[in-house]
């Protein structure tokens, strides 16, 4: 109510005409302001308008750029399927003697596995050649032995026909003698009796006894080895541990070994380390080896050999022993045609005696065999 008085006076004051101009002039204010303000937005626009032709004007650019790059990469690709093309034309020749060398390949194959077996089968016969080179030594050197005797036979023969012919006349002398004893000749002069003649005795020197080591204890030296080796004067692992190559030649030869055996199986590297550290001898008990588990004393047997037969569960002597020859030459033929060559059939004699301690029948029993093998049967 209040309100409505003072509107009621002003308006008494000012009129109409004042209410109207009043009015008018808030009008034209109102408007004003609504210009400033879209013109301050519309300002605005056009600035943001301006940023995004410029963004579009880039962009076109850019597209333009784009469409010549592509255009580009069009030939190129082009360009590209047409070698691709050329390609696969002068690679369908090559995929032709590709086959063909593929073919050509297992051809190649297939021949060199049959050169492999029959090498293997080659090596095996002139092992078994070998072994039968050392048996016929081993026959010639008995033979030698036999002849030898024939001749100290025949000798003692030429001796004791020497020996009754001089009986003969002996005898003979003797019976003359008889017949003129009781007839002394005249003046005859008693001879001085002659005393025997008796010669002096011969000094007798003490020969030095050999040290010998136990070569057996050298991997790929085996008790017949070692029998010839010291039929050599090779008794001492420092002999060995100072060879030389020739040496090691003329050694390879008396034993019949083929070349390079020797070094092979490195006997003067392991002569070197036995000089440095001697290893313990069992020679107290006579025993070839304190080891049960050292299967190379039998003969046949080596380094390679015995791992073998530890790794198919045969470990020591007694095991070895109550194996059958079937399953060793099975183990053999299962490791290859470099192990089927060696023949086990003694090999569980000699264990039986290793086992049961019987070293002098074992030294004896190895005196025969070579590489195993029982030349004999």
């Amino acid at each position: 109510m209040e309100n409505t008085k003072v509107y009621g006076e002003i308006f008494q004051l000012i009129g109409w005409e004042g209410f109207a101009l009043i009015l008018l002039t808030g009008v034209l204010i109102g408007l004003l302001i609504a210009w400033l303000i879209w013109r301050n937005h519309l300002q605005r626009l056009e600035a943001v308008i301006d940023q995004k032709e410029k963004e579009i004007s880039l962009q076109k650019a850019s597209l333009k750029e784009l469409e010549e790059k592509s255009a580009l990469r069009e030939g190129d690709l082009k360009r590209l399927n047409l070698q691709l093309a050329e390609a696969h034309e002068k690679v369908k020749p090559l995929q032709a003697s590709n086959s063909k060398l593929s073919a050509e390949t297992s051809v190649a194959k297939d021949h060199i596995e049959k050169l492999r077996v029959i090498n293997a089968e080659q090596q095996n016969t002139i092992e078994d050649l070998q072994n039968q080179i050392l048996g016929l030594k081993t026959l010639n050197q008995k033979l030698d032995k036999q002849n030898q005797l024939n001749e100290d036979e025949l000798e003692g023969m030429a001796q004791m026909q020497s020996s009754y012919n001089a009986t003969i006349k002996k005898v003979k002398d003797l019976e003359s003698k008889i017949e003129n004893i009781g007839q002394p000749k005249k003046n005859a002069k008693p001879k001085a009796e002659k005393k025997p003649a008796t010669k002096p005795e011969k000094s007798q020197k003490k020969q030095e006894k050999i040290q010998r080591d136990d070569l057996t204890l050298i991997n790929g030296i085996g008790p017949s080895t070692q029998k010839k080796l010291n039929e050599l004067g090779i008794f001492r692992y420092e002999q060995i541990s100072t060879w030389s190559e020739d040496n090691i030649e003329t050694i390879t030869t008396a034993l019949g070994y083929f070349p390079g055996r020797i070094l092979r199986d490195d006997w003067i590297g392991q002569a070197q380390v036995f000089v440095k550290n001697p290893p313990t001898q069992a020679s107290s008990s006579g025993a070839i080896s304190a080891d049960p588990g050292d299967l190379k004393i039998i003969e046949g047997v080596g380094p390679k050999i015995e791992k073998l037969l530890h790794q198919s569960g045969i470990k020591n002597w007694t095991e070895l022993a109550q194996a059958s020859e079937n399953d060793l030459r099975q183990i053999l033929e299962a490791a290859g045609p470099n192990y089927r060559i060696h023949d086990p059939s003694t090999w569980a004699n000699q264990a039986k005696l290793a086992a049961e301690a019987r070293w002098e029948e074992l030294r004896e029993y190895q005196k025969f065999l070579t590489g195993g093998r029982d030349m004999a049967e």
